[in-house]
């Protein structure tokens, strides 16, 4: 290994598919279409070192892809294994020191930006507002007090509801936030996710319209006669007569939701909101 190091001539990968590094020791170059070297490192297993957002450039680097596809180029080291533990460390740090000091990468030295981090119920609201076409608010399930109270939201288990919802929830998802939906029932047909909030669950599940007089229900989805706000949200709500109604109608909705009351006001207060309006 030679100072002359021919970056062009490196195996190498877009930082779009990190997934296709190897187990090996190495040295790696963050390249971008220009041909800047942009970070110099080293890893005694470089596919560990850039598994999942593992590396705290990861996101940097993203963000120029964006703008320069951004390629990862590596020069195996894996002549280095036969020595110690510690003197492969040493290794790796003196090559890395070599290059950085031959290529004058612009991120080495500096600071890492701060990840900007979204709120929670920010999150949540923005999530509403896309999925508030396709769900229902059957009501709010009061709990003992050591648990959080929950929100029922159904959507209609036939059609291509579940496939626009699951497409809106990935999305959400991969926001920069701790907020997020988990299905917790995984089905092509029927998925079930739940997501919590300022201390109040939500549950949202498929509804089969059936012998028990789904009218209402459609009714309160297609035409939003009946609004309510979830989060600062107006969502379509089942009014309390339509409630009562399919819970003397249907017993496995009385039996899997005992306590179930009509959905009238907004369980969920706006933290980040109020505190924000203060400063």
């Amino acid at each position: 290994m030679t100072m002359s190091l021919q970056l062009a001539t490196l195996p190498n990968s877009s930082i779009q598919h990190l997934d296709r590094l190897p187990d090996c020791p190495a040295i790696y170059f963050a390249i971008d279409e220009r041909g800047r070297v942009l970070y110099i490192g080293q890893a005694k297993n470089l596919a560990n070192r850039w598994r999942g957002k593992g590396h705290h450039r990861i996101e940097q680097l993203r963000r120029i892809h964006r703008r320069h596809p951004v390629t990862l180029a590596w020069l195996d080291c894996t002549d280095c294994c036969d020595a110690p533990p510690k003197r492969l460390h040493q290794r790796l740090k003196e090559l890395e020191d070599q290059y950085i000091e031959e290529f004058q990468p612009l991120l080495n030295g500096t600071e890492v930006p701060a990840a900007k981090v979204i709120p929670a119920e920010t999150v949540l609201q923005q999530s509403l507002e896309k999925i508030a076409k396709y769900v229902v608010a059957f009501g709010l399930v009061e709990t003992p007090e050591t648990e959080p109270p929950t929100v029922i939201l159904k959507y209609s288990g036939y059609g291509r509801q579940k496939v626009y919802l699951r497409r809106i929830i990935q999305g959400i998802n991969r926001q920069p936030s701790t907020f997020r939906w988990t299905e917790f029932v995984r089905s092509k047909f029927s998925p079930w996710w739940r997501a919590k909030c300022n201390g109040v669950d939500l549950q949202l599940g498929p509804w089969f319209e059936t012998k028990y007089d789904p009218a209402p229900v459609t009714e309160a989805v297609s035409h939003n006669k009946n609004l309510h706000p979830l989060a600062g949200t107006m969502i379509p709500t089942l009014s309390p007569k339509v409630l009562e109604h399919l819970l003397q109608s249907d017993p496995n909705l009385a039996k899997n939701y005992p306590g179930l009351k009509p959905y009238c006001a907004d369980p969920i207060s706006l933290i980040w909101q109020d505190f924000a309006t203060k400063r």
